[in-house]
């Protein structure tokens, strides 16, 4: 079992009730307590770090909306400055090193690290070299 497996299925008996229950049928009441005391300490922690994002984001709006009105240029967005708000903790981002198409014609990215993608991969073994999408090579 792979590990993202392993933290699906952890976070699917989070998820669900009945499944929780059943998972905590066999635990002593000390036991749940010490449970409930960790899980509430991660999710506080967890929270804060949204609530921070938020702040961040809102204190950036904030910046651009006085910049704007300063010096009247209206086409600079929020999103010219930040990176897209996902609302995911823990996902760590690395520079887009590779940009192609796949074989549904979608626009697609990869940073050249975990695993590669099934169409790269099917490219390399045909005998492509994924060096053709790097888009440091993108004529501009």
């Amino acid at each position: 079992m792979t590990k993202k497996s392993k933290e699906a299925g952890v976070l699917n008996t989070l998820r669900d009730k009945r499944k929780l229950r059943d998972l905590l049928a066999d635990c002593t009441f000390a036991e749940i307590q010490e449970i409930q005391e960790k899980v509430t300490s991660v999710m506080d922690d967890v929270i804060r770090e949204f609530e921070s994002r938020a702040d961040k984001r809102l204190k950036a709006q904030q910046l651009i909306k006085k910049f704007q009105e300063e010096t009247d240029s209206p086409e600079l967005r929020l999103s010219d400055l930040l990176p897209a708000d996902n609302d995911v903790l823990g996902k760590r981002k690395f520079a887009i090193k590779y940009r192609f198409r796949d074989e549904n014609n979608q626009i697609k990215h990869w940073s050249g690290v975990g695993k590669m993608p099934v169409f790269l991969r099917t490219y390399q073994d045909n005998g492509g070299d994924i060096e053709d999408f790097n888009i440091e090579n993108e004529s501009e």
